[in-house]
């Protein structure tokens, strides 16, 4: 394996936290703008990215497992800069600072969009037990009850 496979394989990483990043966007402006109905859809594109995303960091272990530096157990990207030579040492180390990069802003986003989603479900689950009825939208295993469930996909 070569060090300029290496790098277009992270430019693939690259381009799957990007999708993850954008998917995540649409889910988060959907639950803040109300559009409950487009939550589930939203939830699928983002698992279908990190899908894709999981799979690329499979095929990263296999191929940085051809080029690590001898006596290297497992290789990192930061690995691989220290060890390469000129222009790769380069290359690597700003792919790393990017990809870094996008993965805090991908956990930050995650947190942004779980905050929000339980913020909604607060207000659904609360405005439903003003509706009527005694229990919660979920039930103790974290669960829609089936007969608030209805409630909520006729209201969406």
């Amino acid at each position: 394996m070569s060090l300029q496979q290496v790098s277009n394989h992270m430019e693939l990483i690259q381009g799957a936290l990007d999708e993850v990043e954008y998917r995540l966007s649409t889910l988060m402006l959907y639950a803040q703008s109300g559009e409950y109905r487009f939550l589930e859809r939203a939830s699928r594109d983002v698992a279908k990215a990190s899908a894709v995303l999981v799979q690329l960091e499979i095929e990263r272990m296999d191929l940085f497992s051809n080029v690590k530096p001898p006596g290297s157990i497992q290789t990192t990207l930061t690995d691989l800069s220290k060890s390469a030579e000129e222009p790769w040492k380069t290359v690597f180390e700003e792919k790393s600072r990017i990809l870094k990069q996008k993965l805090e802003t991908i956990t930050e986003l995650q947190q942004k969009v779980r905050s929000i989603c339980q913020e909604k479900i607060e207000v659904i689950d609360g405005t439903l037990t003003l509706l009527g009825g005694n229990g919660s939208v979920y039930n103790s295993s974290g669960h829609k009850d089936a007969k608030r469930s209805s409630i909520l996909s006729e209201s969406a």
